[in-house]
């Protein structure tokens, strides 16, 4: 087995450390992210949150909404006045937002806001919901399984 040596210049360790010390100083400070993240104010209580290729959508339990977040942050509240919303998530196949809540499933049209239909379920504390291939992938945070409703 050959080995490759090179041959290194020797650094004194004092000047070594400093410049370690220089380079932790430059770039330690830039963290992972830098400093200047955009950031949108929501609404008092935001919970789930999905993109529907164009908009952000977002629940907010307190007030029994669905928000829209376009691309410059405007939001725009569809007003459900359904209590215990848990989950949202968007079909892309049908191009509807889904919203979680207690036993019921709101299928909802994201230009209107206007509920299209109502599914109901047998699962009282949804923890989530994924919209996958045509099935609503419903979290029961009482077992602990995942259920699939086709849609």
């Amino acid at each position: 087995m050959n080995i490759l040596l090179l041959k290194v210049p020797k650094i004194k360790m004092k000047k070594f450390l400093v410049i370690i010390l220089i380079h932790f100083a430059i770039f330690l400070p830039m963290g992972v992210f830098p400093e200047d993240v955009e950031e949108y104010v929501l609404s008092e209580s935001p919970y789930g949150l999905t993109f529907d290729g164009t908009n952000f959508w977002y629940i907010d339990t307190k007030r029994r909404a669905l928000y829209k977040i376009d691309e410059i942050g405007r939001q725009e509240v569809f007003n459900l006045n359904i209590a215990k919303l848990t989950g949202v998530t968007f079909d892309p196949r049908e191009g509807k937002i889904f919203v979680a809540s207690s036993r019921l499933i709101l299928k909802v049209e994201p230009n209107t806001g206007g509920v299209t239909d109502r599914i109901h379920v047998p699962i009282d504390k949804i923890g989530g919901i994924a919209s996958v291939g045509g099935a609503l992938y419903i979290l029961n945070s009482e077992n602990g399984k995942i259920a699939i409703y086709p849609t």
